[in-house]
């Protein structure tokens, strides 16, 4: 052996102390780093599974700090939906006689319900009685129809869109949607 070269054969422990935090579309794995091994390398490997089948984006390699906490996102994922987190530790070194990895830690996380937002824009100029009927329209976030109606019935009607003012006075619009199990109110 030379003195450049270091042959050892070693497969890494399974990473501990693995916690799963969340918001909407992202899992955060958290784990226990290991200590570096002399003349090598651990890095780890993220993946979150439903059944088996890969979903999001994961840390293909996280290289941890020395004894500290290692962490890592998962991105890219359904609100409201539970999913498996592994982490594998891999340990990687030139000469080593069998780069080795840990088998999975594993645990289970569900991300949140999604916020959404929608967005009226202003009505473009001054309306007034007796002009001729326009449009409006709203997008939301969450991608759903949103459905803009008069609270004001007497002043203004919305119809596909087009109001249409029937007498002077304020008139109210009101966008909104139908409630969904994977976005907020």
């Amino acid at each position: 052996v030379s003195a450049s070269q270091v042959h050892f054969t070693t497969t890494p422990v399974a990473p501990t102390g693995l916690v799963i935090s969340s918001d909407a579309e992202t899992l955060t794995a958290t784990w226990d780093s290991q200590e570096q091994p002399s003349y090598a390398q651990i890095s780890y490997r993220v993946t979150a599974d439903i059944a088996g089948v890969e979903k999001g984006t994961g840390c293909l390699s996280v290289i941890s700090s020395y004894l500290g906490r290692s962490s890592c996102d998962i991105s890219g994922l359904t609100p409201l939906t539970t999913y498996n987190v592994n982490v594998t530790a891999s340990i990687n070194s030139v000469g080593a006689l069998g780069n080795g990895t840990s088998p999975a830690a594993s645990a289970r996380g569900s991300t949140t319900k999604a916020n959404q937002t929608i967005s009226f824009p202003a009505v473009s100029g001054a309306k007034s009685y007796g002009m001729s009927p326009f449009s409006v329209s709203a997008t939301s976030t969450s991608g759903q129809s949103v459905t803009i109606s008069s609270s004001t019935t007497t002043i203004c009607t919305i119809s596909s869109g087009t109001v249409t003012l029937v007498k002077p006075g304020t008139c109210t619009l009101v966008a909104s949607q139908s409630r969904s199990e994977e976005h907020t109110s």
